[in-house]
C-alpha cells in the first residue's frame, strides 16, 4: 500500500503526506534492515547489547542520523528543509551535517575566493610564495570548522558509502543510501569493515570476538574487536628503571614514575634529602666550590656531576678584541688591552665597533649615519643606523575584510586584521552576526529553537530561522482521533474571556454585526463562535493553509520583503518631507523676524527724526 502511495506521486511530497502510524512503521523497518546483519553479528557473540554501554552508545548515534535524515533535516546554509529525492553532501568528520549540494558547493567556492585573494594581497607577484598559495587553500564545514582541501571540493551526488553515484530514492531505504553494506574500514587497528547497511554518521565500533590479552598480558579472554583491549584488574609487577616492581592495577600505556621514598644525595653530594624514586637525580642550588687543576681558581659551576675540568683562563690569552696574543700567560693575569680600534661586529650586523679594544660587551647602539626608507617605502631619511624611519601617510589599502579600509600610519602592506563587528544579518533573520568584520558570507547562526505540537508531547530541536517552515514529525502527520485535552482547556479558558458583546450581540444588531464580521473575515477571538467568511477570505485562508512547494515560499517570502522594503522607503520619504517643511518653516520664520526687525528700526529713525525736527523749531 506505501508503495503503491510512493510509485503514484512526487517522492518528496509522498514522503511529507503518509499517515504517522504508517511513516513510524516504515521507520522502523528502515531502521531494522539496516541494523540487522549488525545485530546478528551481536548475537552470534551472545553478547548482551544492553550491558555493552560503547557499542549501544555506537548504535544510538547511527539511529539519531537516521531518525534526524527521516524527519526532515535542515540544510544549514540555506536553512531550507532537505528532502529525501534532493542531492546532498555530509561531513566526512566529527559532525557529520548534511547540507545541499548546490550549497556546500556555493559555500566551499566563496571561501577557497576569499583564501586566493588574501594570498595573492600577502605574496609579491611572481615570487616563490604566490606560486605556492593555490596549494594550501582551504575550506571548512559550516558547522564544525573542519578543513578540506581545494582539491576536496564537493563535485557530485553519492551515497554516504559512496559506492553509487547519483542514488534513487526509495521509500524503504534510508534516504540517501543505496542499500548495500556500508564496507567502510572501521577506527583503529580493527581489520574488518562496517556491518550495516549504507548509512550516515560514523560507523559503530566492531561486534566480532576476537582473542585478546590484558594490559599488562597476564590474562586472555574473547573481547569485541572494536574495544578489545581490557585490564584483569590485577596489580601490573612490571620491574620499572629503579627496580622496584610496579604497584598499579594492570594499565595501559607505559608504568608511571616509581613513588617508593628513600634519601638521596645531590649530584655534588653535598646535601641529602627524601624524595621519591623517580626525583632521585636532583641538584642542589649551591656552587661546586672544588678547586680547579691550576691550584688558583675554585669550580663556579652549580651542583653537577664528574669532574671540574681544566681551568677556563688556563692555555693562550688574547686581547679582548682577539688581535694579540700574549702567550705565557698565568690563569690569574689579564690580558692587556692592545690598543687597537675593537672591529666586532655589532647587533645591528652592517657596522663594526670603532671604540678602542675594551673590556666587556660591544655598545648596542650603532650611530653610523644611513639613508633608510620608511616602511611604505614612500619616505628617504638619512638617520642614525638604530632608529627607524616612519612617514604620516596613511594606508589606502583595504583590509581583508574588504568593507573598511587600513588607515595606519607608514604601513608596510601587511595590513592587520579588521577590528570591526561584522553586525550583518544572518540567513535567520533572527540575529546579527557577533564575529568579527570578515569577506564572504557569515557562519550559520549557531542557535537553535525547540518546536513542539499543540499538546506538548512532542517537540524537536531545528536551526534558528528554520522553525517557520517546521513540519511535524512521522509521530504527529496525522491529526489525532480525539482532541487534544490542552487544547480544550485553553478554548475554554479563551472562551470564558470573550465578552458577550462578540459572541452574542444585542438582538437588535445580530444580523448586522454578522454581516460585518463575514465582510471583513472576522471570527470569536475564542474559536467558540466563528462569523461566516467571505469568498475573499474564505480563498485567503485555504491558501494560506495550502502546503506550498519551496518555490513558491521562496516568491511568497521575496514579494514580502519587497513589500517591506517599499514600506521603509515610503517612511524615509515621508521624514525628508517633514524635515524639509521643518528648514522651510524655520527659515520663514527668521525671515519674517529680520523683516519685523528692519521695519521697527526704520520706525525708530523716523520718530528720532520727528523729535530732533521739533526740538529745533521750538
Amino acid at each position: 500500500m506505501v508503495v503503491d502511495e510512493y510509485a503514484g506521486s512526487d517522492g518528496g511530497s509522498s514522503y511529507d503526506e503518509q499517515g504517522g502510524d504508517e511513516a513510524q512503521e516504515q521507520q522502523e523497518a528502515i531502521q531494522a534492515g539496516v541494523f540487522q546483519q549488525y545485530l546478528e553479528a551481536c548475537d552470534e557473540a551472545e553478547v548482551d547489547e544492553e550491558t555493552d554501554r560503547a557499542f549501544t552508545k555506537g548504535l544510538l548515534r547511527v539511529r539519531e542520523y537516521l531518525s534526524a535524515g527521516q524527519d526532515n533535516t535542515t540544510c544549514l546554509i540555506c536553512l531550507g528543509t532537505i528532502k529525501p529525492t534532493e542531492a546532498v553532501w555530509q561531513c566526512g568528520s566529527s559532525c557529520y551535517a548534511q547540507f545541499h549540494l548546490p550549497c556546500i558547493q556555493e559555500w566551499a567556492r566563496n571561501q577557497l575566493a576569499t583564501a586566493a585573494y588574501k594570498a595573492s594581497r600577502a605574496a609579491d607577484p611572481g615570487s616563490a610564495a604566490a606560486d605556492a598559495a593555490p596549494a594550501v587553500h582551504e575550506w571548512g564545514c559550516p558547522k564544525c570548522r573542519h578543513g578540506y582541501g581545494s582539491s576536496q571540493l564537493p563535485r557530485g551526488y553519492s551515497c554516504f558509502c559512496g559506492k553509487q553515484e547519483e542514488p534513487e530514492w526509495d521509500p524503504w531505504l534510508a534516504p540517501h543510501s543505496c542499500g548495500e553494506l556500508c564496507g567502510k574500514p572501521l577506527p583503529g587497528s580493527c581489520e574488518h569493515s562496517c556491518l550495516l547497511l549504507c548509512h550516515p554518521g560514523p560507523c559503530p565500533p566492531c561486534p566480532l570476538l576476537v582473542d585478546a590479552s590484558c594490559f599488562c598480558g597476564m590474562a586472555a579472554m574473547k573481547q569485541r574487536c572494536g574495544r578489545n583491549e581490557f585490564s584483569c584488574r590485577a596489580v601490573c609487577g612490571r620491574r620499572l628503571a629503579c627496580g622496584h616492581a610496579c604497584p598499579e592495577v594492570c594499565h595501559a600505556g607505559e608504568c608511571p614514575p616509581c613513588k617508593e621514598v628513600g634519601v638521596h644525595r645531590c649530584a655534588c653530594g653535598a646535601e641529602t634529602a627524601k624524595l621519591p624514586c623517580w626525583q632521585a637525580d636532583w641538584h642542589c642550588a649551591k656552587p661546586c666550590g672544588k678547586t680547579l687543576q691550576c691550584g688558583r681558581h675554585k669550580c663556579d659551576q652549580v651542583c653537577h656531576a664528574g669532574p671540574c675540568g681544566p681551568c677556563p683562563e688556563e692555555g693562550e690569552r688574547h686581547c679582548p678584541c682577539g688581535k694579540a696574543l700574549y702567550p705565557g700567560l698565568s690563569c690569574d693575569e689579564k690580558a692587556p688591552l692592545c690598543g687597537g680600534t675593537c672591529g666586532k661586529l655589532l647587533d645591528c650586523g652592517q657596522h663594526a665597533c670603532q671604540e678602542r679594544c675594551h673590556y666587556g660587551p660591544c655598545s648596542k647602539v650603532c650611530r653610523e649615519p644611513v639613508t633608510k626608507t620608511c616602511r611604505c617605502g614612500r619616505t628617504e631619511k638619512q638617520v642614525l643606523c638604530h632608529a627607524d624611519v616612519r612617514c604620516e601617510s596613511k594606508c589606502t589599502n583595504m583590509r581583508a575584510c574588504g568593507r573598511h579600509a587600513c588607515k595606519r600610519r607608514c604601513c608596510d602592506g601587511n595590513c592587520p586584521p579588521c577590528e570591526e563587528v561584522c553586525w550583518r544579518w544572518l540567513r535567520c533573520r533572527n540575529h546579527k552576526c557577533p564575529s568579527a568584520c570578515h569577506s564572504g558570507p557569515c557562519r550559520p547562526c549557531p542557535l537553535s529553537q525547540s518546536v513542539s505540537c499543540a499538546c506538548g508531547s512532542n517537540s524537536y530541536t531545528l536551526p534558528c530561522g528554520a522553525e517557520a517552515t517546521a513540519k511535524a514529525s512521522a509521530a504527529h502527520v496525522a491529526p489525532p482521533a480525539t482532541p487534544c485535552p490542552a487544547a480544550l482547556r485553553q478554548r475554554q479558558q479563551r472562551h470564558a474571556a470573550c465578552s458577550a458583546a462578540w459572541c452574542q450581540p444585542p438582538a437588535g444588531m445580530r444580523q448586522r454585526a454578522s454581516r460585518t464580521r463575514a465582510t471583513l473575515g472576522l471570527a470569536c477571538p475564542a474559536g467558540s463562535r466563528a462569523a461566516p467568511l467571505s469568498a475573499a477570505a474564505a480563498e485567503q485562508q485555504k491558501v494560506s493553509t495550502k502546503k506550498l512547494s519551496r518555490a513558491e515560499r521562496e516568491a511568497i517570502a521575496a514579494q514580502r520583503e519587497a513589500e517591506r522594503l517599499a514600506k521603509e522607503k515610503q517612511q524615509r520619504l515621508q521624514q525628508i518631507g517633514l524635515a524639509v517643511l521643518l528648514v522651510l518653516g524655520v527659515v520663514a520664520i527668521g525671515v519674517l523676524l529680520a523683516f519685523g526687525v528692519r521695519k521697527l528700526a526704520q520706525w525708530a529713525d523716523a520718530l528720532l527724526l520727528a523729535t530732533s525736527t521739533d526740538r529745533q523749531e521750538l
